[in-house]
């Protein structure tokens, strides 16, 4: 009887690392084509909406950049992109940062303003703040075409790790496999499309 356990190795974990990367893209993808298909102004409504659609997949794509616990998209990876694609990275990292992520950037301007009167007494003190309503539909298609052309790129990396560790395995010893499959699996892969995409037997 096939029994499914977890394979927590440092060997394994860029494949691990990998099937994430290969999962926020899927769903920054998801998140353009959403985006892309609804309503970006013309309502207070439209406007929260397509801003919470395209700050998700703006913030999900770059989920796959970061330094943090995973690993994720190397530096080498967005090299391997074409020019045009890699300024599209860039240009929308700056997006990311100055207007989802930090509170004050070059897109917003945040004013005191006062009137007076003609004998320079003041009349009034107020305030204006002023930003973009929501994401273009350029910069929303302008990721999706930039997840399009960085998702091969991890797929084949996700084929050759697999391959590695799948290697790794086979060549232990029955015993020293169970011994290194030593926590039994809480469940089926989530996502049994990527398990079965690249299962041999």
């Amino acid at each position: 009887m096939e029994e499914s356990r977890e394979f927590e190795h440092p060997v394994a974990q860029r494949l691990a690392d990998l099937a994430g990367v290969e999962r926020d893209l899927e769903l920054a993808k998801e998140a353009c084509d959403l985006f892309l298909g609804m309503p970006h102004v013309g309502s207070r409504e439209a406007i929260a909406l397509s801003n919470a659609v395209g700050g998700y997949a703006l913030v999900t794509y770059f989920r796959t950049i970061g330094s943090g616990a995973r690993s994720g998209i190397t530096a080498d990876q967005v090299a391997g992109l074409t020019p045009a694609l890699q300024k599209v990275h860039e240009r929308l990292k700056a997006v990311r940062s100055h207007y989802v992520t930090h509170s004050v950037n070059q897109q917003e301007q945040n004013k005191v303003t006062v009137a007076l009167n003609a004998d320079g007494s003041l009349s009034s003190l107020g305030t204006e703040h002023s930003r973009p309503a929501t994401f273009s539909a350029e910069q929303i298609l302008a990721l999706k075409q930039l997840i399009e052309g960085i998702a091969p790129l991890i797929s084949a990396e996700y084929d050759f790790e697999w391959e590695r560790v799948w290697d790794h395995l086979e060549s232990l010893s029955p015993e020293a496999r169970k011994q290194a499959l030593t926590s039994v699996s809480r469940g089926k892969p989530l996502d049994w499309r990527l398990k079965q995409r690249r299962f041999r037997t």
